[in-house]
């Protein structure tokens, strides 16, 4: 996150997403996770989480660049 958004005021907001996000989730996810289940059975998560993993790895993919640290150490040294 520091390296995505190195400013203070963005990272902030950046985090707040990220918070809200996790929290809308926890609150509906189980009951979209139930209905899914009670209408079309178990298996039909499976419709649900599969096209939103790939959206997930395509925007990973386009959007976040690759971060390493230049003083990296050895982890046996």
């Amino acid at each position: 996150m520091a390296d995505a958004h190195p400013q203070a005021r963005e990272r902030a907001t950046a985090v707040a997403a990220h918070g809200a996000t996790i929290g809308g989730v926890y609150a509906v996810g189980p009951a979209v996770g139930g209905a899914l289940t009670g209408w079309f059975g178990w298996q039909s998560v499976f419709y649900v989480n599969v096209p939103l993993g790939v959206v997930a790895l395509l925007g990973t993919h386009l959007w976040l660049r690759e971060s390493r640290d230049p003083r990296v150490r050895r982890a046996d040294s």
